[in-house]
């Protein structure tokens, strides 16, 4: 059964919306390993939660603005160097 545009354009609200969600969710995880490790207090970790919510809709916005294959290119090679951080602490972490 095909879509129609309209019903198309909901369905990648929705996922859009969904990802977003998630993204915020997982924000949450490493709140209190923040706070106890920099001894934040719980209004440090608004701040905290604040600012990656701008720089998030930030890039959003760049992203929606940018038709450019090029912004595509570069937010995907900043999205893959920034797994490989993560992915060596958690080699160097392992017994």
């Amino acid at each position: 059964m095909l879509l129609s545009y309209r019903q198309l354009c909901l369905v990648l609200l929705c996922a859009t919306q969904f990802v977003a969600l998630l993204d915020f969710s997982i924000t949450m995880i490493p709140l209190p390993q923040i706070q106890h490790s920099l001894g934040f207090t719980p209004d440090g970790l608004q701040w905290v939660i604040n600012a990656y919510g701008v720089a998030i809709a930030g890039f959003l916005l760049l992203g929606g603005v940018s038709h450019s294959p090029a912004m595509l290119v570069a937010t995907l090679a900043l999205w893959g160097a920034s797994i490989l951080p993560g992915k060596a602490a958690r080699q160097e972490a392992a017994p």
